[in-house]
C-alpha cells in the first residue's frame, strides 16, 4: 500500500446491524491506498456498543458512539464536521465497497482535480438480485450527467460516489423535510455545473432492498418520496436548460 497521506475519509454510521456493519467495516479496511475511516454507532443496542469499543483496528479508524440515537439529518452533519481529508465517502452499514474502490476514486481526481463529484460502477441489490448500474463516460459535463439520468441512463449510489468535503459543508445540513440525502448532496455539488468524474468499474455495491429490513427509502411515505423526486427533478430540469452549450431537446 502506498505510503502517501489519505486524500479521501470513508463515514460509516451504524445502527443495530452489526452482521452487516462489520462487512462494511472490513470492505473498507481492505482498500488498497490509505484511506481514513470513521464509524459511528448512532445508539445501537444489538451489540454494536460493546463489539465495536472492543475492536482491534488500525490508527487510521476513528470511533463514536452516540446515544440516545441522532436524527439521520444531525448524525449525517456530525460525521461531515468530522471529517478531515478532501473528499468523503458515505458508506451505510448495509453495503460495502470492492477493494479497488478507493484507489478508482484517487485515480479520478489525480486526474481531473477540479472535478465536482466522482462515482463508480455499482451493483444494485433488491433482495438477492444484482443489477448492474448504469456509468457514464470517465468524464461528463454536469448538464450532461443529469440529462442522462433523468433518462435512466445513469445510476448513482451513495456508497459509490466521492464529495468534495467542503461542498459538503458547504451544502449544509441535510433539511429536515429532504428524504433523499444523496441527491441532496450530489444535484447541490452540480448547481455551478462542473464535470462529473466516472470509474465505470464494479466497484461498490448498494442494497436497495433486503427482505424484512427497513431502510431511509421504505420507512417514508411514498407520496412525500414522489413529492421530493418531482421537485429535485424540476432542479436538473432549470440546471440543464440554462446550460448555454444545451444540445437536449427542451421536451
Amino acid at each position: 500500500m502506498s505510503s502517501s497521506p489519505p486524500l479521501v475519509t470513508i463515514v460509516i454510521p451504524t445502527v443495530n446491524r452489526l452482521g452487516l456493519f462489520r462487512k462494511a467495516l472490513a470492505s473498507a479496511l481492505a482498500q488498497t491506498v490509505p484511506v481514513e475511516i470513521i464509524v459511528s454507532d448512532n445508539g445501537s443496542s444489538d451489540g454494536t456498543e460493546v463489539v465495536l469499543p472492543s475492536l482491534d483496528l488500525p490508527a487510521n479508524v476513528r470511533r463514536f458512539r452516540h446515544a440516545p440515537t441522532m436524527p439521520v439529518q444531525d448524525h449525517g452533519w456530525f460525521l461531515i464536521s468530522q471529517v478531515r481529508t478532501e473528499w468523503t465517502v458515505f458508506l451505510s452499514d448495509d453495503d460495502f465497497l470492492e477493494p479497488g474502490f478507493a484507489a478508482g476514486v484517487v485515480e479520478l481526481i489525480d486526474e481531473k482535480p477540479d472535478v465536482a463529484f466522482v462515482y463508480t460502477g455499482c451493483d444494485l441489490f433488491y433482495a438477492d438480485v444484482a443489477v448492474p448500474g448504469h456509468v457514464g463516460p470517465r468524464f461528463e459535463n454536469a448538464p450532461d450527467f443529469l440529462f442522462n439520468f433523468m433518462d435512466g441512463k445513469r445510476n448513482i449510489s451513495m456508497c459509490a460516489t466521492a464529495f468534495l468535503t467542503q461542498g459538503l459543508r458547504d451544502a449544509g445540513r441535510q433539511p429536515d423535510n429532504v428524504l433523499i440525502g444523496d441527491m441532496y448532496y450530489w444535484t447541490k455539488a452540480l448547481e455551478s455545473g462542473g464535470v462529473v468524474g466516472c470509474d465505470d468499474r464494479h466497484l461498490s455495491n448498494y442494497f436497495f432492498y433486503r427482505p424484512g429490513m427497513t431502510s431511509e427509502t421504505s420507512r417514508n411515505n411514498v407520496i412525500n418520496w414522489a413529492r421530493e423526486s418531482r421537485e429535485v427533478a424540476t432542479r436538473m430540469r432549470s440546471l440543464i436548460l440554462a446550460d448555454p452549450r444545451n444540445t437536449h431537446d427542451k421536451a
